[in-house]
């Protein structure tokens, strides 16, 4: 059977057996960049690192990954919908708490930051209107 999360050119066996940075294991495995780093903090994907002076690349053996595909298949999926929360499923219910209270301490912060924005620019857009509709200069201060 066909994988649905390997591009078809890859599933029938037809791929270099290294992939030799995050956007070509991300091609491989038809996701995102950002999926392929969520799932090796989070889940186990093979990924092999060279290390060098400033920084490491990054690489992976395609027989891995698809091993990692297989048995990752065969067991729940965290990206369905359903099962979302299974990513958490190491978090005791307090620490998940604590991260809950943050991400909304967070989006509160945010969005009363908007806010600050939203009125700072509409007051400076009624400024200048009202510069205009006395027939001044709109850009002078």
């Amino acid at each position: 059977m066909v994988s649905p999360i390997l591009q078809p050119e890859y599933a029938n066996g037809n791929s270099k057996e290294v992939l030799d940075s995050w956007k070509e294991i991300a091609s491989f495995l038809n996701r995102g960049v950002r999926t392929v780093q969520r799932w090796e903090q989070q889940e186990g994907f093979p990924i092999h690192r060279h290390d060098h002076k400033k920084r490491a690349t990054v690489f992976a053996v395609a027989s891995e990954v698809q091993e990692w595909v297989k048995n990752r298949s065969n067991s729940e999926t965290p990206t369905d919908p359903v099962n979302r929360d299974r990513s958490y499923s190491h978090l005791e219910a307090r620490d998940l708490e604590a991260r809950c209270i943050a991400a909304r301490a967070r989006a509160l912060n945010a969005r009363a930051h908007v806010r600050q924005v939203y009125e700072h620019y509409q007051a400076e857009i009624n400024r200048v209107l009202a510069r205009i509709s006395a027939g001044g200069n709109a850009l002078r201060s």
